[in-house]
C-alpha cells in the first residue's frame, strides 16, 4: 500500500474534502486501482510522480474505466429507487471521477486540476454540448436523481464522440 497526498488542487467536494493520503496498492491490475480510485493516475500526474499515463494509451485503458462506470450503474439506480440519497452519495462520486477520466482521457490529457474544472473542460476539444454547464450541475447536486440522468447521458454522448475521434 502507498499512501499519496492528494494535492491542494484536486480538494473539490464532493471528490475530496481535505487534504487526506490515499492508499492504494499500485502493483494492483488497473482495474483494481480505478475501481478503488479513478483519479489516482491523474494525481501522481499531477504530483511529478512516475506512473502509468493511461491517456497515453486510451484505446488500451478507456474500455475498462466505461466498464467501472457501467458497474456502477444498476447500484445507484438501485439507491435512487429506495429514495436512499445518502446511499446513491459515494458510487456517484465514483461514476463523477470515472466520467471525468473518460472526458480528459479521450483528449489525450489528463485531469490536472478540479477545483477550476470547468476552465479545465472549456478548453477540451472532444466533450458533449454544454458538459460544463451539465457537469456544474451535478458537481453541485450529485445525491440527486436527475444529476445521476444527466451523468448517464454526458456518458453516452461522450462515447459517441470518442468512437468519432478513433475513426480520425
Amino acid at each position: 500500500m502507498t499512501g499519496i497526498k492528494v494535492p491542494l488542487s484536486f480538494l473539490l467536494p464532493p471528490f475530496y474534502e481535505e487534504r487526506i493520503d490515499v492508499s492504494l496498492d499500485l502493483t494492483a491490475s488497473f482495474e483494481e486501482i480505478i475501481d478503488k480510485e479513478p483519479l489516482i493516475f491523474d494525481i501522481l500526474s499531477e504530483l511529478n510522480e512516475e506512473c502509468l499515463k493511461p491517456w497515453e494509451e486510451k484505446e488500451k485503458y478507456i474500455p475498462s474505466l466505461l466498464g467501472k462506470g457501467k458497474e456502477l450503474e444498476p447500484m445507484i439506480t438501485n439507491f435512487f429507487q429506495m429514495r436512499d440519497r445518502a446511499g446513491a452519495l459515494v458510487p456517484m462520486k465514483q461514476m463523477v471521477k470515472i466520467f471525468l477520466a473518460f472526458l480528459f482521457w479521450t483528449n489525450s490529457q489528463p485531469v490536472h486540476n478540479l477545483v477550476q474544472i470547468k476552465d479545465a473542460v472549456s478548453d477540451l476539444k472532444i466533450k458533449p454540448v454544454n458538459v460544463e454547464e451539465r457537469l456544474s450541475y451535478i458537481l453541485s447536486a450529485p445525491n440527486h436523481h436527475h444529476a445521476f440522468t444527466q451523468l448517464k447521458e454526458l456518458f453516452v454522448e461522450l462515447q459517441k464522440k470518442y468512437a468519432i475521434s478513433k475513426l480520425k
